[in-house]
Parts: C-alpha cells; sequence; structure tokens
C-alpha cells in the first residue's frame, strides 16, 4: 500500500516542471535559434532579446532608440547614423534587447544565434551543402533554406480587461 502514495508523489515531481514550462510558454514568446548559419538573418521586433556570435559578417540593427544598442561587445568600430548602427567584421559577438519595431540584420558566415521574443523576420542560406541549421519556437533544428523563407516568433497576446 505505500507503491500508491510514492508513485503519486513521483507522478507529481515529474509533472511540475512540464506545467511551469506550458506557463512560460503560454506569455506568447518565441524562439529561433541559428547553429552555424551560412545566409542571411532579419527579425522586426515586436519585443524580445538576441545574444549571439557571427564569424564573419555583417550586423545591422534599425532603430529611433539611439541609445538601445550601445554596447556591441566585439565591435570596435560600428558605422553610426541616426536609425542604423551597422557593424561589420570577424567574430562579432553581441546581444540586445529589442523593442517594437527595432530591426535586426545579420548576414554571413559561423551564424549563432538565439532570439526570444515576439515579431516576423526572413531567414535564408547561401545555397551550399552546409549553410547550418535553425530552430523556430521549439522545432526540430532544419536545414537553413535555400531561397528566403518568413517567419513569425511567439504571437501576441490578447487585451486583458476589455
Amino acid at each position: 500500500m505505500r507503491i500508491v502514495p510514492f508513485l503519486l508523489l513521483v507522478a507529481v515531481v515529474l509533472t511540475a516542471p512540464v506545467a511551469a514550462l506550458a506557463e512560460r510558454s503560454a506569455k506568447g514568446d518565441g524562439t529561433l535559434t541559428v547553429t552555424d548559419g551560412n545566409g542571411a538573418v532579419t527579425f522586426v521586433a515586436t519585443r524580445g532579446i538576441v545574444f549571439g556570435r557571427v564569424d564573419s559578417g555583417t550586423l545591422k540593427i534599425v532603430t529611433t532608440d539611439e541609445t538601445a544598442f550601445e554596447d556591441f561587445g566585439t565591435c570596435v568600430h560600428p558605422t553610426v547614423t541616426d536609425t542604423t548602427t551597422t557593424c561589420k567584421g570577424a567574430n562579432l559577438r553581441f546581444r540586445f534587447v529589442l523593442a517594437k519595431a527595432d530591426e535586426l540584420r545579420i548576414y554571413g558566415r559561423g551564424i549563432d544565434i538565439t532570439v526570444v521574443g515576439q515579431g516576423r523576420g526572413t531567414i535564408a542560406g547561401r545555397k551550399t551543402l552546409d549553410d547550418g541549421t535553425y530552430s523556430l519556437n521549439g522545432g526540430l533544428p532544419l536545414p537553413l533554406p535555400a531561397v528566403e523563407t518568413k517567419f513569425t516568433l511567439g504571437q501576441a497576446l490578447p487585451a486583458i480587461g476589455g
């Protein structure tokens, strides 16, 4: 008779993490992960965070908040205009908090990034045999597409209190 309470305890312990993860993902955020990508990734945010590195290439941020991206990590001499900050080079490392309508554009080789948030974007490989992989919203990794492909990250939350 002691086995039933023990099995019940095990079931509660095993389902608690699943319930916690489901609650977190129910908030509307999605994820994009690119691993060893060769190509282009663009993302227009509703909100989110992005971090990663690019072996060689160009990283461009378009925003109306000129103080939003003061730290480009390993970018020594970014090119800055009124709404755009661009960094070109090798071994670029970065992390940013994105706000509504901020746009991130990455072109290069060895793209390793993670984006968590809401928004839309495009992704495309360079049409080589190994352009790397990407995963959307926790899905299985897929090869970077040979043609530009649109994606949506997360979903908008409904208004509360009408």
